[in-house]
């Protein structure tokens, strides 16, 4: 009590001579060393200088690597790994404990070795891990919108370009192309036509790659006359837009106008490729014609 007293009297005195008053006491702050035990490892709770690094760590954690290359070890890995499902199993989940397959780089590359590089590609798992990530990018749909075409469910790729679109994406001439072929693979002419619209729209109507998916799609779903017209208003035509057109000939059973297409193609000199040169060979047994056959090859 007498020494309650003291402190009050000092206190009083030092705020009535307009003097500061001494400090209260206060308990230290904690240090690293007083959380010794809970840092380091057991049997070793004299090392006091290993526990400063790890509570090092642990207020200031190290930068994220640089998830944009494919110098990332687990890309690095990515790339390198075989055509093995039970390998790929490994790296995917070792991407999703880091946080890895938030980044849209990083799941492109997991979603082209699901969609091109295995046998026999797995387009549920990839579309799956697509639909998980906040951020996707245009190559990302690409590649899916890529291995639907090759599928035998192609119109599916119809539901991601919209999903593409509600994202708030800017689809390129590749993504269109791609779901052209789609279209063309599942004879879907209705969609076709409104993906005619859309490349109409961005202007690339009239690129040679475009013209001639469109050319292609057309002439697959039986339309002769716009796949015709298309390929008389391309500015640019390639051997693949000769093919394209040779091929909607004789897939419409137009053997003659094959044929004849074929041979502007030589007077041309035009590359032949060889999807012209089976498809004119295909219309040449159709018709029975061994001599014009042995002429075209």
């Amino acid at each position: 009590m007498k020494g309650k007293k003291r402190a009050c009297i000092a206190l009083g005195l030092a705020r009535s001579r307009g003097k500061p008053a001494p400090p209260p006491m206060s308990i230290p702050a904690r240090t690293p060393l007083l959380f010794r035990p809970l840092l380091l490892p057991p049997g070793h709770l004299n090392r006091t200088a290993a526990a400063i690094p790890r509570h090092y760590h642990l207020r200031h954690p190290p930068p994220p690597p640089d998830r944009l290359s494919l110098t990332h070890p687990i890309l690095s890995k990515l790339e390198s790994c075989t055509p093995d499902l039970a390998h790929f199993n490994q790296i995917h989940a070792r991407a999703v404990a880091t946080g890895l397959c938030d980044d849209a780089f990083a799941a492109s590359r997991l979603i082209k070795f699901l969609t091109c590089r295995l046998e026999t590609p797995d387009l549920r798992r990839a579309a799956l891990l697509l639909s998980q990530v906040q951020h996707p990018d245009v190559f990302a749909y690409n590649l899916l919108l890529q291995a639907f075409s090759r599928s035998s469910t192609p119109l599916q790729s119809v539901d991601f370009y919209r999903d593409l679109l509600c994202r708030g994406l800017r689809p390129n001439g590749y993504s269109l192309c791609f779901l052209l072929a789609c279209c063309a693979r599942g004879l879907a002419l209705r969609e076709g036509r409104q993906v005619h619209g859309h490349l109409c729209k961005m202007g690339l109507d009239f690129e040679t790659y475009a013209g001639t998916s469109l050319v292609h799609m057309y002439g697959e779903c039986g339309d002769l006359m716009h796949a015709r017209h298309l390929f008389d208003e391309m500015p640019h035509r390639t051997g693949v837009s000769w093919s394209a057109m040779v091929g909607a000939y004789a897939t419409c059973g137009c053997l003659v106008e094959a044929l004849r297409l074929f041979r502007e193609m030589l007077r041309a000199c035009i590359e032949v490729t060889n999807s012209a040169a089976v498809s004119a060979l295909c219309a040449c047994a159709k018709l029975g014609d061994l001599v014009l056959g042995r002429m075209n090859k």
